[in-house]
């Protein structure tokens, strides 16, 4: 289980290095928060585990605040995690 979590962090950081170079103009960096919350979005990412869902509801609300409006957050109670830390 934890090579997933492992894999998830290097794809991340790949990613984060490859948009920071991108963020030059304010259109590439709005791209950048939303390609960022795409990849934190998909199944097996945020509902893997707590922090997971918390890094995706830490990137909306990065982009809501840029985008000067209200996040949109995931009921906790209805996300069925893969490893939850309550299971342990």
């Amino acid at each position: 289980m934890i090579w997933i979590i492992v894999i998830l962090l290097i794809v991340i950081g790949l990613l984060i290095v490859e948009i920071y170079d991108m963020c030059k103009t304010e259109k590439s960096k709005k791209y950048a928060m939303h390609t960022l919350l795409n990849v934190q979005a998909q199944q097996g990412a945020y509902n893997y585990n707590e922090y997971e869902l918390g890094m995706w509801q830490g990137m909306e609300n990065m982009l809501a605040k840029y985008e000067d409006r209200k996040p949109t957050y995931m009921d906790p109670t209805k996300v069925n995690f893969i490893d939850s830390y309550k299971k342990r």
